[in-house]
């Protein structure tokens, strides 16, 4: 008797708890919108979530965020305003760096012999060429201009003679075009002066290293390649002859100066080609 009793007890429990559960979930299908809105606004699943959210990068992240004051009287987060923008920083220049770029230019620079050549153009170019220092802009792109200009190699004959011939030879040049003559002749004859039997005595490593013209004279400075022929006396002065003849072809220079490395030499050679003084054309009599 007692057993029954005990299971009609168990039984109507499980019923009364069964009934009971039914009767709170009704209740919070029925009142759900309401229960969600007193949730959000204590905070209550917020605090649930980040107490049930699983330990990982997420809570430094957590940590480093500062925590949003509440609002004492909803217990809702305050809305952040939103960030204004940036207003933008104006760099101020100090006066003394106005205009600095402008004057610290580099100025123009003056040819190597600009006005070393210049009396070539006696007689042929009496205009006056600028000067560049008193331009206010350089020009981009270099006047280059050419002349023909006579050129002296060496022909040698059936007997032996050795003599300077004459050839025309169109030159470039921009500032100096006697320096520009000399660098030609240095250089040596063309194919179509080859074939017409001339030759070339200047030292294979000549260099000119400046050239101007004072007083009537060309002061001419060479490299020490200058002073070394492997042809003796006879290919020292073929050499010369091709110097001195051509560069008194200029009407304003009358004898040739030879410097080896900006000194004054008395011989050219071993042999003793005397240099020591201006050479004309006659000097070879």
């Amino acid at each position: 008797m007692t057993r029954k009793k005990t299971k009609r007890s168990s039984g109507f429990g499980v019923l009364f708890w069964m009934a009971f559960i039914l009767f709170v979930v009704a209740l919070y299908l029925h009142n759900r919108s309401d229960i969600q809105q007193v949730l959000e606004n204590t905070g209550l699943v917020e605090t649930l979530s980040e107490r049930l959210r699983p330990n990982n990068g997420d809570e430094a992240a957590s940590e480093a965020r500062p925590e949003q004051p509440r609002d004492p009287e909803n217990g809702q987060q305050p809305e952040r305003p939103e960030p204004s923008p940036e207003t933008p920083q104006i760099e101020l220049i100090p006066d003394d760096r106005v205009g600095r770029d402008s004057l610290t230019a580099p100025e123009a620079q003056e040819g190597e012999d600009l006005a070393l050549d210049s009396p070539d153009t006696r007689g042929e170019d009496n205009h006056s060429e600028p000067d560049s220092r008193t331009e206010t802009t350089p020009s981009p792109t270099p006047n280059t201009r050419s002349r023909d200009f006579p050129l002296y190699f060496i022909r040698v004959t059936d007997t032996g003679t050795i003599y300077p011939d004459r050839v025309v030879r169109e030159v470039s040049f921009v500032d100096t075009p006697l320096t520009a003559m000399l660098q030609v002749l240095i250089s040596g004859p063309n194919s179509q002066e080859i074939e017409r039997g001339l030759h070339h005595l200047i030292p294979k490593d000549t260099r000119l290293l400046s050239a101007s013209v004072r007083g009537g004279v060309a002061y001419l400075n060479f490299n020490e390649a200058f002073q070394f022929n492997p042809l003796g006396i006879e290919g020292y002065l073929a050499q010369l002859k091709q110097i001195v003849y051509s560069t008194t072809e200029f009407p304003t220079v009358d004898a040739v100066q030879i410097l080896i490395e900006g000194q004054e030499r008395e011989f050219l050679g071993g042999d003793g080609v005397y240099i020591g003084r201006p050479l004309r054309r006659d000097s070879f009599g």
